[in-house]
């Protein structure tokens, strides 16, 4: 009889776009038999690169040769949605009004692959606040994480401050 024959990988993985997902397996016959991989019923490699979040139903089979039988085993393994690098809103705490300005939100971190969108008071907007009154302002900024990634979310107040006038005389 040959030895048992099995894939090692644990059912559970996080998504990983840097290191490539090899199949492994432990056992059958010392001799002999090549050993052959599908993935969700697609002939494979034990190499299945960086696969997406989702499951997927690994079958090994490997040749008995001239004197064993085939031999296989099957494991469904679940690639779940990995954390980003966090965000942060970088802007400044405090503007003093300006009747023109712009206030554009900047946002450093994250996945490079998303986009961002922004709330201010829990209202959407494009991530510019043009000529804000005076007030306090609360930024959302959230990063989509897409099918491999959770969101991410930073907040941020932001005060406008009363601006001094132009002096002025009486003639």
């Amino acid at each position: 009889t040959q030895n048992p024959f099995e894939i090692t990988n644990d059912v559970s993985n996080v998504y990983d776009p840097i290191d490539e997902f090899y199949i492994t397996i432990s056992g059958g016959s010392d001799t002999g038999g090549n050993v052959s991989f599908t993935v969700n019923g697609e002939s494979s490699s034990d190499n299945i690169g960086y696969p997406n979040v989702g499951f997927y139903t690994i079958v090994a089979t490997k040749d008995g040769s001239l004197n064993y039988f085939d031999i296989s085993d099957s494991h469904i393994i679940e690639i779940t949605k990995a954390r980003q690098a966090d965000i942060e809103i970088t802007n400044d705490v405090s503007y003093v009004y300006d009747p023109i300005g712009t206030i554009s939100i900047s946002v450093s971190g994250g996945t490079d692959i998303t986009d961002l969108s922004f709330t201010v008071n829990g209202k959407s907007f494009d991530g510019s606040l043009n000529a804000p009154n005076v007030d306090f302002y609360t930024i959302v900024a959230t990063k989509d994480g897409s099918l491999n990634y959770f969101d991410i979310s930073d907040s941020h107040s932001i005060e406008i401050t009363k601006a001094r006038q132009a002096d002025f005389e009486i003639t």
